[in-house]
């Protein structure tokens, strides 16, 4: 049977499906980011960075650079157990490295970030299929 030329094919929604940002990759992928646990320490981490860029000076800040430490350590000992997660958790590395000029190479320093973010594409493309 032959498509119209209005109809989409299979393959262009699942491209467009492909570009979506993983921002709303949970709300598409729907219960799959419940079961991944790196989409809960993601959460705890950006939490705990809040409320330590929010902290004052003194002990208050000192308690809150406890939490921050703690969330930061679960962070990076967390796996992501989906591809939905994988892709989340990429792509907040490679926003990391960007934010924080962490990759210090004259070369490829400041194509890293895209250069997860191009494999997190292929992840995020098997996630939405």
């Amino acid at each position: 049977m032959a498509e119209s030329a209005h109809t989409p094919s299979r393959r262009a929604m699942l491209a467009g499906l492909a570009a979506t940002p993983v921002a709303g990759l949970p709300a598409i992928a729907g219960g799959a980011t419940e079961a991944d646990p790196i989409f809960a320490a993601i959460e705890k981490y950006q939490r705990a960075a809040a409320a330590f860029n929010q902290s004052e000076e003194g002990t208050d800040q000192d308690a809150a650079c406890s939490v921050y430490f703690d969330a930061d350590i679960d962070l990076h000992s967390t796996k992501p157990t989906t591809p939905a997660g994988a892709a989340k958790f990429l792509r907040f590395i490679a926003d990391f490295l960007d934010e924080d000029d962490i990759v210090n190479d004259n070369w490829i320093g400041d194509m890293v970030g895209d250069s997860i973010r191009n494999a997190v594409a292929v992840l995020e493309r098997e996630a939405l299929s």
